[in-house]
């Protein structure tokens, strides 16, 4: 499919520090319609999928203020002007449990709802961790630590203790990669060709 639709005109409409409102004015070349489109300015995110040295997954449990209730997560959280996103994501494993890894990779970037926005949030794996510190929290945050089994997070998703759908989506991303799953043989082994 081409991309029929071109930008006229873009328009910040409210700055609220995470996020600026623009609103942009599109035009499909097609047959000339326009139409505006709500557009949130996000800074990229990082999560990290980190497992201790004993294989145990690192997950942290905070208050929400979206929710009002609070949630089981990954580590992450959004990146600095500027910042890397691998500097961010180690930084913000750091701060939030006190723990280091001793490998650190790129699992994936992903786009949390391209639908209006137009950020990424950058998934990490990072393993081999280990305390090494801790916790260095802003002062508006309150963070609890938990260790848990593969089955255990596995649980915890299927019984919807864990719904964040960042979160969600990187524990996927990991647990594929772990799994090394071959897609085109998984999906070819059942098919029928007419």
């Amino acid at each position: 499919m081409n991309q029929t639709w071109k930008p006229i005109q873009r328009q910040v409409v409210a700055d609220h520090k995470i996020f600026r409102i623009r609103h942009d004015l599109y035009r499909r070349q097609t047959d000339g319609l326009t139409h505006e489109f709500v557009v949130l300015e996000c800074p990229d995110w990082v999560n990290v999928v980190a497992v201790t040295k004993e294989n145990q997954l690192i997950l942290v449990r905070q208050f929400r203020h979206g929710l009002d209730a609070v949630t089981w997560e990954i580590p992450g959280g959004v990146l600095e002007p500027g910042e890397a996103p691998h500097h961010g994501a180690l930084r913000e494993l750091q701060e939030e449990t006190g723990y280091c890894p001793e490998q650190f990779e790129l699992l994936a970037s992903i786009h949390p709802n391209p639908a209006f926005q137009m950020n990424k949030c950058h998934v990490f794996l990072a393993t081999g961790c280990i305390p090494q510190g801790n916790q260095n929290l802003d002062p508006t945050e309150e963070v609890e630590l938990g260790l848990f089994s593969l089955s255990e997070v596995a649980q915890m998703i299927l019984s919807g203790q864990i719904t964040h759908s960042l979160v969600l989506s990187a524990l996927l991303i990991f647990l594929l990669r772990k799994a090394r799953i071959d897609w085109p043989k998984e999906f070819s082994r059942g098919s029928k060709t007419s």
